[in-house]
């Protein structure tokens, strides 16, 4: 009932960027033309139900005095007004109280042992260390070169053996 004497099809060769599909002559409706342009549909579809119901008493014969249309009319208003209306502010919502227990450590003897066994040792990090103005010293490893770095010049405070702790028993 909502696309009745819609215009289905434009003229050819014209823009079809103006051309209103799917309103018919409920979209001209003065209840559907007061409603804010966003929800104009809305009403339309609204105002077609309610019209295919009187429509349906009317050929039913059950109200000749239109009192059926009129209640109708009130329900699409009532319902417009209540889909216009803003939403309820929604009240802020504290947030939960943080657990102030302490954190639970993971891992142990064992996680401890991997994360020694991987990780990088003194000698490495010397290697990758480089003095200011100073040239490298490098080792030929078959058609590869590699930079000594700070290894070249022989351990100091800095590079002494500070010997890696390996907790539990080693394999």
């Amino acid at each position: 009932l909502s696309v009745l004497g819609a215009v289905k099809k434009g003229e050819t060769g014209l823009s079809n960027i103006s051309l209103q599909r799917h309103n018919g002559y409920l979209w001209a409706a003065e209840i559907v033309q007061t409603t804010p342009p966003d929800t104009r549909r809305k009403a339309q579809t609204l105002v077609a139900n309610k019209a295919t119901l009187a429509l349906r008493s009317d050929l039913a014969r059950s109200a000749r005095d239109g009192s059926v249309g009129r209640r109708l009319a009130e329900d699409v208003r009532k319902r417009l007004a209540r889909i216009l209306e803003p939403p309820p502010k929604q009240a802020p919502k504290a947030l939960p109280v943080p657990d102030e227990g302490p954190r639970r450590k993971r891992g142990g003897r064992q996680a401890r042992a991997r994360k020694a066994a991987i990780a990088m040792s003194e000698a490495k990090k010397q290697q990758n260390r480089m003095a200011f103005g100073v040239q490298e010293q490098e080792s030929i490893i078959g058609d590869e070169a590699e930079g000594m770095g700070m290894l070249s010049f022989g351990p100091s405070k800095s590079t002494a053996d500070t010997g890696t702790r390996v907790f539990g028993k080693v394999r």
